[in-house]
């Protein structure tokens, strides 16, 4: 854990600690038990391509709302990442 988070920990009061926990339980929980539940009904390929959009949109979401942008070898992986998709997606149409 880096420094500055494990410092702030102790200065947390019980809204904030609630809210984490809420966060963790329903957006990394939920998220990953409806992705478990999703994979079942489509085939392994596409769930893979599927999987791949966390690693665009997270970065895209913490780009709009935080303003924080990302550099450019984080660029330069979002653009092998949609490359393959788009090669993944011509292939199948083929």
């Amino acid at each position: 854990m880096f420094p500055t988070a494990r410092a702030a920990l102790p200065a947390m009061n019980g809204q904030e600690w609630g809210l984490m926990l809420t966060l963790g339980v329903v957006q990394v929980a939920g998220g990953y038990g409806f992705f478990n539940l999703g994979v079942q009904k489509i085939p392994a390929r596409k769930a893979s391509v599927l999987a791949l959009w966390e690693m665009i949109l997270g970065p895209l979401w913490v780009a709009l709302f935080l303003h924080q942008y990302p550099g450019p070898m984080v660029l330069a992986g979002f653009a092998i990442i949609l490359a393959g998709m788009v090669m993944d997606a011509k292939g199948a149409a083929a």
